[in-house]
């Protein structure tokens, strides 16, 4: 399946999912990575995500909010950032970005720290704690300019609880808090078609990783559709948007 060319059916899901966002009046739209399925993206496949996500943002009408997966090469993905915030869309890709205080399209955008920020529309806000898929070695390079050791010696579960206790610290029982990732978390069942990730290996991340503070949890990373293990229902995986094997019907 690999071998065939799945363009045209990503743009239909594209156009479907601009119409859904219209009909039914969303202000914001939260990606959870894998924008694309290699670290090399034809540019045919750039220009296809580019052009729809344009589209969707409308101008800043809505925020569209993209973290990368681990498909995603992230400093490609990331060149294009100061591009789309001028058309309503906030990338993150490094799990060091941060934002100043700004105004996107409708929205203003208030940074509290690297991967935290709250975003307004008139009288709502939304607390938001970004976090895109995490290498090990990504992880380490952090960890390691804290000069301690102990950090480096924690599971990568333990390291990711930590980043992202930090990027919810903001959070306050008045707003709205998401969590967007790129993760794997124990107990969530993968389908044929995903490549092997260390599934139950480093990769694990385990449900107590999310704080409660957390309303909502937006992960992606796994291709079919379901509840988040562990979160009581305050998490889920959104899936990938066309199926991909048979599994993720």
């Amino acid at each position: 399946i690999e071998a065939q060319s799945r363009i045209e059916e990503q743009a239909a899901f594209l156009d479907a999912l601009i119409e859904l966002s219209e009909r039914e009046m969303a202000d914001v739209i939260l990606v959870a990575g894998d924008i694309y399925d290699t670290y090399n993206p034809p540019a045919r496949a750039e220009r296809l995500f580019f052009d729809k996500v344009k589209r969707l943002a409308d101008g800043g009408r809505r925020l569209v909010i993209i973290v990368s997966g681990n498909h995603d090469q992230p400093l490609r993905l990331g060149a294009a950032a100061s591009w789309a915030a001028e058309h309503g869309i906030l990338l993150c890709t490094d799990v060091s970005d941060a934002w100043e205080d700004q105004r996107i399209g409708n929205f203003d955008i208030t940074g509290v720290g690297p991967g935290a920020l709250t975003v307004r529309l008139g009288e709502e806000a939304l607390d938001l704690a970004l976090l895109p898929f995490p290498s090990e070695s990504r992880l380490g390079e952090l960890l390691s300019a804290t000069g301690q050791e102990e950090p480096l010696q924690l599971s990568y579960s333990e390291r990711v609880k930590g980043l992202l206790h930090e990027r919810c610290a903001h959070f306050s029982k008045e707003r709205f808090g998401v969590v967007v990732s790129h993760l794997f978390v124990s107990g969530g069942e993968t389908t044929d078609s995903e490549r092997t990730l260390q599934w139950g290996g480093a990769y694990t991340v385990y449900s107590d990783a999310f704080p409660a503070l957390a309303d909502y949890v937006a992960l992606g990373h796994l291709h079919k559709p379901q509840a988040v293990a562990g979160l009581k229902g305050r998490g889920r995986y959104c899936g990938s948007p066309i199926q991909y094997s048979r599994g993720e019907s």
